[in-house]
């Protein structure tokens, strides 16, 4: 199993608050992405390998999109 690279963690989740914008249903707080990422990747009684957020990109996308951020702290953006 990947350890957590917290820093890097750190700079994918306040990428996604620049890359977003606040819309229905959809993450876009740094803070908030972080706490939801700790809690999946920490647990001893099922290991996570990856968190998807629904997520609503900014200009000039201006489209619905998912976010998944790995263990690593690797992120892909993607609209849907």
């Amino acid at each position: 199993m990947i350890s957590i690279n917290i820093e890097r963690l750190i700079k994918s989740c306040d990428a996604l608050q620049r890359r977003t914008s606040i819309a229905d249903g959809c993450m876009h707080s740094s803070a908030r992405c972080f706490d939801a990422c700790m809690r999946a990747f920490d647990r001893k009684d099922l290991p996570t390998e990856a968190v998807t957020f629904r997520i609503f990109l900014n200009v000039p996308v201006m489209q619905y999109g998912e976010a998944t951020i790995y263990r690593d702290g690797r992120m892909e953006m993607r609209t849907v």
